[in-house]
């Protein structure tokens, strides 16, 4: 899965500065000056190298992306008009810039397809305000704005998250699209952590469903806990993990409280939902980090035993009671 749609924004954080550690330093956004070229002085200018067969290939798909946009596109031809062209080396050609009037914003080196470059154009176009603030009528559209979509919901208080935030679509504006909102998600999130490629591809086939059937109410993310090694004991799965995966843990976003996932419970939708079902009426204590009280918390509803509980029978009435459905038939 290749977008991201409204998952937790420090497990984002995380991915993202994971990926800077390994990929080394990228080009950070460069706004013009006080006083420079505003966006409609932006243009996507290809030099490219004749007979090339790269840059051959290239013109093709820039003349579809061309015939689809009215951003400002040129395709010089590096020797005809070599005055207007950089000196680059011959392999390197043909070579995509971004510029803002002389200016070299950034040079584009992503697939060189016109679906590819339209995306960038996209992202370019927007690059004057990264990341872009959106109403909460604005946020379905923007899912689909980008094969690579990252929306931070973010509360007004929230200043230090939105900072960090910032700061890495700043850094990433040119790959991926970013934008924040105030208008929370915050209903529960499912962390289910492995290390092992296979067992977490096996989890996300079987939890897909789950995952897609209840997105309304909760987000289930998997992830492999090596990039993120502060993340279990956060999550409060303690440190003798190392024979303990797959483990998991429920994050209720609206409260900060923590519920670590019974060891001996599988990671199946049905075991998921009925542990969830203990959760929500108070059976399962939450974490508590060492040093602090434990919460003392009244469940959200009040346990009889079956045998005690009665139901009045109305004909056609059709009732669910802790996952069992009790029906009169007419």
């Amino acid at each position: 899965m290749r977008n991201f749609r409204a998952i937790s924004l420090n497990l984002v954080l995380r991915l993202l500065v994971g990926a800077a550690c390994q990929d080394g330093d990228q080009t950070p956004l460069r706004a013009g000056s006080e006083g420079s070229a505003g966006e409609e002085d932006l243009k996507l200018v290809a030099y490219v190298k004749p007979s090339d067969e790269k840059s051959l290939s290239l013109e093709q798909e820039w003349t579809a992306a061309r015939s689809s946009t009215t951003f400002p596109m040129e395709f010089i031809n590096a020797f005809s008009e070599s005055q207007r062209c950089p000196t680059f080396m011959p392999e390197e050609y043909p070579v995509i810039r971004l510029l803002r009037g002389e200016e070299v914003v950034v040079d584009y080196t992503g697939p060189r397809t016109s679906q590819e470059i339209l995306r960038f154009i996209n992202r370019a176009s927007n690059s004057r305000q990264v990341p872009i603030s959106l109403t909460k009528e604005e946020v379905d559209a923007f899912k689909d704005a980008d094969e690579f979509t990252c929306i931070a919901h973010l509360d007004p208080s929230e200043t230090a998250l939105a900072t960090t935030f910032s700061t890495v679509a700043e850094k990433y504006w040119t790959d991926f699209s970013f934008a924040t909102t105030s208008s929370p998600r915050g209903w529960p999130m499912i962390y289910i952590l492995s290390p092992s490629p296979s067992t977490l591809s096996s989890l996300r086939s079987e939890l897909h469903d789950f995952a897609k059937k209840h997105y309304a109410s909760l987000t289930v993310v998997a992830a492999d806990p090596t990039y993120f090694p502060d993340l279990p004991a956060s999550l409060g799965l303690g440190l003798d993990l190392q024979d303990g995966y797959p483990a998991g843990a429920v994050h209720q976003l609206s409260t900060g409280k923590i519920y670590p996932y019974p060891k001996d419970r599988g990671l199946t939708p049905r075991e998921l939902q009925n542990w969830g079902l203990d959760v929500w009426q108070g059976r399962v204590r939450p974490f508590t980090p060492t040093g602090q009280e434990p919460i003392q918390e009244k469940g959200n509803v009040k346990i009889v035993t079956s045998h005690n509980l009665k139901v009045k029978n109305i004909p056609g009435l059709k009732i669910k009671i802790g996952g069992r459905q009790v029906r009169d038939e007419l």
